[in-house]
């Protein structure tokens, strides 16, 4: 296995890259990883791969002109070569009016993001796994597709203006399919740290609903209560974090336009970032070197803060900013099972796809229900029914959320701890064709 970048690797090598160049301001970046993984389809083993990776990047300033290239050599001549492709890019480079100065030296937090249990990385072990797994599913008739992988990670960044940052990661992830004969199943999981990965849970998580979902019944399209698994909120709220920017807020071309200090959810939603968090660890500092802070995002549904460029911070003359280094969402107590139990009516999603932007000012997406989707009523899951296209918010589904379950860590563009949720209401608007 490949080795990551040490700490002490890394800006020794961050370092020469700034020694290599003339200019006056600079910033480097180096990173490392290993990625192994095992995949499987039609009950058959498809993959069993590992990828390492490592590159270096350095961009180079004088006045307002900046240029930038990439490496992925780390020898003396290929740092020699590095910097003049980064000089050359700047010396012909237009003037970049929003260009800001490197990043000054400034304490980080050091989250507790990375495990070095070697769990996963062996490729039998995954195989075997998957073995086991596409033989659950065949005992029961299904056809079983699927994921085990693990990631392990680091990045670094220092400037001619003293900053340093180094951050090291790691991940490993389990996705199972099952397909009968009229419908499918699936479930995931994440951890950030590979030792708390329980692939069987996952593919007998998957059958469950495989069976359960066989032989659906069409249900008419319109709004309906509705209870969402985990992963269903942060495939939603994922549209949520990238529209999540206070620049295009105060130019008025953003959801979030006019909406700050006002109420946008229920008084229960509490979105925040929290670093240090122990089941899902942050990132310490993006790619400006702005570092990561503990920041409510939204407040008993009020919005409180947007995230900042370092350009658009100068300029509006804000201090104290951060990113959504993750993403914490405050819950109740109880499984979506116990959701399930307490509930009246209502839809029960698994899962969402093909999720599109439809309307960005008013947030409005559209996308499909999938591997599992079940009418409840009197706390029973009563039958499967046919999948729905939806046309809605995450917006208007953080003001009409009712109740929700225990967060759990969940795959999403950024770490995020997100709990099941229901909904008063949700909009679909036809039946998904077979």
């Amino acid at each position: 296995m490949a080795q990551l970048f040490t700490k002490k690797q890394s800006f020794s090598l961050l370092e020469k890259a700034l020694d290599a160049t003339s200019l006056p301001y600079a910033s480097a970046w180096a990173s490392s990883s290993h990625h192994v993984l095992t995949r499987f389809a039609a009950d058959t083993l498809t993959q069993n791969v590992a990828r390492s990776h490592q590159s270096l990047s350095l961009d180079v300033a004088k006045g307002s002109k900046h240029g930038s290239a990439s490496t992925n050599k780390t020898s003396a001549d290929s740092l020699k070569h590095l910097a003049h492709s980064a000089e050359l890019a700047a010396r012909f480079a237009p003037k970049d009016p929003e260009y800001v100065l490197p990043t000054k030296a400034q304490p980080l937090e050091e989250p507790s993001s990375y495990s070095s249990c070697s769990t996963w990385l062996d490729p039998e072990q995954r195989a075997e796994t998957a073995a086991k797994i596409i033989a659950m599913g065949r005992k029961k008739g299904l056809r079983v597709s699927g994921v085990v992988s693990m990631a392990r990670s680091s990045r670094s960044l220092k400037t001619s203006r003293e900053f340093e940052g180094y951050q090291r990661s790691s991940e490993a992830l389990c996705s199972v399919s099952m397909e009968g004969k009229s419908g499918s199943g699936w479930a995931e999981q994440v951890s950030f740290f590979p030792e708390k990965l329980h692939p069987m849970k996952v593919a007998e998580e998957a059958m469950t609903v495989c069976l359960q979902a066989q032989r659906p019944k069409e249900i008419p399209p319109g709004e309906y209560p509705v209870l969402f698994s985990t992963q269903a909120v942060a495939s939603l709220l994922a549209y949520l974090i990238w529209q999540m920017n206070a620049r295009e807020a105060d130019e008025k071309r953003s959801c979030f336009t006019g909406k700050m200090g006002k109420k946008i959810g229920n008084t229960s939603v509490h979105l925040r970032s929290q670093p240090l968090h122990m089941e899902t660890p942050g990132i310490s500092f993006n790619g400006e070197g702005v570092p990561a802070r503990d920041c409510s995002w939204i407040e008993g549904g009020v919005l409180k803060n947007l995230p900042y460029s370092r350009y658009w911070a100068k300029k509006k003359k804000v201090r104290n900013f951060t990113f959504p280094s993750n993403l914490i969402m405050d819950g109740g107590k109880g499984s979506l099972e116990d959701l399930v139990a307490g509930t009246d009516q209502a839809l029960l999603v698994t899962r969402l796809w093909y999720i599109r932007m439809v309307e960005p000012m008013s947030l409005t997406l559209t996308g499909l229900t999938r591997d599992g989707t079940f009418w409840v009523e009197k706390g029973q899951i009563k039958r499967p029914v046919r999948n729905l296209r939806f046309n809605d918010s995450p917006l208007r589904l953080l003001s009409l959320v009712g109740q929700m379950g225990t967060p759990c860590p969940v795959g999403a563009p950024i770490p995020a701890f997100l709990p099941p949720l229901l909904v008063k209401s949700f909009r679909f608007t036809s039946v998904a064709t077979k």
